[in-house]
């Protein structure tokens, strides 16, 4: 993909690290069809630059289960704030995914979804 389509879509500051999965994939060919959801995600968050947030962001949209989008995912954390400013959601990562966890309980996946697609913004620059 070139530099203008990632600046388009303010991915720029993640782009090498979506190169970086995009080559890994590459590079197991046709082989990553033959793993479980879970398997490509394991695969994934061991690549350098990659980890747990990229991998996981990349399996959901593979997949279409969020349930691989880490709760700590600053991206998340960004819309459930501008969601629920009065909510006070901790800021702190771990205390974040948490009640994050707490409150979606067994809907998570579905409740990520949601509040991904919501049109509150997306910035990139949160999972720089």
């Amino acid at each position: 993909m070139p530099d203008e389509m990632f600046e388009t879509y303010r991915l720029a500051p993640v782009r090498d690290r979506l190169r970086a999965a995009a080559s890994t994939v590459r590079a197991l060919r046709d082989g990553w069809r033959r793993l479980s959801w879970d398997g490509l995600y394991t695969c994934l968050a061991y690549v350098p630059l990659l980890g747990s947030p990229i991998a996981g962001a990349a399996v959901a949209d593979l997949s279409g289960d969020f349930r691989f989008i880490v709760s700590s995912d600053p991206v998340l954390r960004h819309q459930v704030g501008a969601l629920d400013p009065a909510g006070a959601w901790p800021e702190e990562a771990l205390f974040f995914s948490l009640r994050w966890q707490r409150t979606t309980g067994t809907q998570r996946a579905d409740w990520t979804l949601l509040t991904l697609a919501t049109a509150v913004g997306h910035p990139a620059e949160l999972v720089s």
